[in-house]
C-alpha cells in the first residue's frame, strides 16, 4: 500500500512539473506571437478564465 501511495505522489509531482513547463512555453509563445504586453495580457485573461471555471466547478460539487 505504501509503495503504491509513493508512486501516486511521484506521478502527481511529475504532472505538476509538466503542467508548469507547459504553461511557461505557452506564455512565451503568446508573448512572441502578440508582442510582450498583449501576449502577457492574453495569458493573464486566459488563466483567470480557467481559474474561474475551476472555481465554479468546485462550487457546483460542494452544493451537490
Amino acid at each position: 500500500v505504501m509503495v503504491e501511495w509513493g508512486r501516486l505522489v511521484q506521478e502527481a509531482k511529475q504532472e505538476r512539473t509538466h503542467d508548469r513547463a507547459h504553461a511557461v512555453v505557452e506564455l512565451t509563445l503568446q508573448q512572441w506571437d502578440r508582442g510582450a504586453a498583449k501576449g502577457l495580457m492574453a495569458t493573464v485573461l486566459s488563466d483567470w478564465h480557467r481559474a474561474a471555471e475551476v472555481h465554479a466547478e468546485h462550487d457546483k460539487h460542494l452544493r451537490n
